[in-house]
């Protein structure tokens, strides 16, 4: 399966912080904030040297997934032609992703994420959108989104109208065309500040909708978790809440799959969680392009995502780890 996602082109920067750190810069722990330029500079200047660079993106972090898992992936998305625009395409392409250069920006700077690591392994996101922000229309090449088999949009999106405005055409393209659709919610500052445009995102369903339990309870306004999943269902063909340690759960066509955690990786120790969204979505798309019923997407998603909180970064460090995750799951 050949996947077109649309996403930030963003370069994550990663820190080691205790809670009385996130408390004194009034942050929310395991949300994400956006900032701006001058932010960018003051908190990074304040945080000092992080641990380490890597490549970001919810979107993009799915795609490098899906690649590493045997399919094919296509990123739309905004950098500047900086060194961090560069480095995020070269990372990209290493990880087997197709891209479009990114659409250099004339002007202005890439994007960045300060990911900022608590001991208990939560990560809380300060994020510097930049040039992605200003993803238009006509830097979605539907040529390339013609060609692929489902188009995948990640609700981080939502934070630009102009953004929005690409992705709610990208689908109605891809819907037009006869194409899977997949949104993820993101986080939950999407749904608190970006609500109409995510609704906007939604209009006419999608294939796949990815949220945790957290983003599903406060969209539906419900604080149950059958009455979420029964509301956003409406909305999807595939269901998939995240539920952290607990599993998740995938609604499916009128069949529903909860699962656990795999228990021969349940007691792994979790480090960090960025990106562990990201990676689930990549695992189950690649297990319905095989198809896969609902059962078997949730215990390959759940997999994956267990296994990526045992690392540091939203991606593992090469390519072929990705194979050798699902040679593992394959074995079980």
């Amino acid at each position: 399966m050949r996947v077109f996602a649309i996403g930030n082109a963003l370069v994550d920067q990663e820190f080691r912080v205790a809670d009385a750190e996130l408390h004194a810069m009034c942050l929310t722990k395991g949300h994400m904030a956006l900032i701006d330029e001058p932010d960018l500079r003051s908190k990074s200047a304040v945080l000092g040297e992080p641990m380490r660079r890597c490549g970001g993106g919810s979107a993009a972090n799915t795609a490098a997934a899906h690649v590493g898992f045997g399919g094919e992936a296509y990123f739309c998305g905004r950098a500047a032609d900086d060194d961090v625009g560069r480095w995020f395409v070269r990372d990209l392409e290493r990880y087997g992703v197709e891209t479009q250069a990114v659409s250099a920006a004339d002007t202005g700077i890439s994007g960045q994420c300060l990911v900022l690591i608590s001991d208990d392994a939560e990560r809380t996101m300060l994020t510097f959108l930049g040039v992605s922000a200003e993803l238009r229309q006509e830097d979605v090449d539907e040529g390339a989104l013609a060609n692929a088999d489902l188009v995948y949009v990640e609700g981080y999106m939502a934070g630009s109208e102009v953004s929005t405005h690409a992705c709610t055409e990208a689908l109605a393209l891809a819907r037009a065309e006869g194409l899977d659709t997949a949104l993820t919610l993101s986080d939950v500052s999407m749904i608190e500040f970006c609500r109409p445009n995510l609704e906007r995102m939604l209009e006419g369903g999608v294939t796949h909708l990815f949220c945790n339990l957290e983003e599903a309870l406060l969209l539906t306004g419900s604080d149950r978790l059958d009455h979420a999943s029964k509301s956003l269902s409406e909305h999807a063909e595939h269901l998939h809440i995240t539920l952290g340690a607990q599993g998740s759960l995938c609604r499916s066509k009128g069949a529903e799959a909860l699962a656990g955690i795999p228990s021969n990786i349940a007691c792994t120790q979790v480090v960090d969680t960025t990106g562990a969204g990201d990676m689930y979505a990549g695992a189950v798309l690649h297990a319905y392009s095989r198809g896969a019923d609902a059962t078997e997407m949730t215990a390959f998603g759940n997999f994956a995502a267990a296994h990526i909180v045992s690392h540091y970064g939203a991606r593992l460090g090469q390519r072929r780890a990705y194979a050798e995750l699902h040679a593992a799951f394959s074995n079980l």
